[in-house]
């Protein structure tokens, strides 16, 4: 499976995403407004744990879906299930994966997305840390931010911060800002399940 930015890939009429089915390209789009604009990446996750579901396939980005904008969505099999966004806002300079924001807490692995969103009336930007509930996106935190509120969401991984110390592994953001959540945090910090902190000094 391949996705990006393209209108046509191969023979098949493939809007940013397409499969191999060992000899040639099949489009994984249904209708002509789908994936007009652009996706980002790609990832394989299983959100309901040891229940009946299998893994599936998810991609996000600048995901347009007739008058509605998205920021991820889920392969059937046959179809796209797009995860509902608030009516009115756009997400941009966005990267989504799937993780346990909470570490040996209660949470199962949930969607968990660092971007910046648009509202449409406005033109006002906020940069968050949301994750996916199955039915609403929270906020980890109150906000990415620096001065000016020139924000450039980067990368987020999950990493073991303490090696053989008792800490779980947690999300871990990267980018050009200077405070997550209220704290002081220059362009690295981790969510430790209940709020964000500083990784060691400033790197730039």
């Amino acid at each position: 499976v391949v996705c990006g930015s393209f209108a046509v890939n191969g023979d098949q009429n493939a809007r940013s995403a397409a499969r191999w089915d060992g000899s040639t390209w099949q489009a994984m789009t249904l209708d002509d407004d789908l994936f007009g604009l652009e996706l980002r990446g790609m990832f394989v996750a299983d959100l309901d744990g040891e229940g009946p579901a299998h893994e599936s396939l998810f991609v996000y980005g600048y995901i347009k879906q007739g008058n509605q904008y998205f920021r991820a969505a889920r392969w059937t099999g046959s179809g796209w299930d797009y995860v509902p966004d608030p009516t009115g806002y756009i997400w941009t300079r966005t990267k989504v994966f799937a993780c346990d924001t909470d570490g040996a807490g209660p949470l199962p692995v949930q969607l968990v997305t660092f971007g910046t969103i648009v509202n449409h009336n406005t033109a006002q930007e906020r940069t968050l840390v949301q994750r996916w509930t199955g039915s609403a996106w929270l906020s980890l935190g109150s906000g990415i931010a620096s001065p000016g509120g020139n924000v450039l969401p980067g990368d987020m991984i999950v990493a073991d911060c303490d090696g053989p110390g008792p800490q779980s592994e947690q999300l871990v953001i990267s980018g050009y800002f200077t405070d997550a959540g209220g704290t002081s945090a220059t362009s690295i910090a981790r969510w430790d399940g209940s709020s964000w902190k500083p990784i060691g000094g400033s790197i730039f």
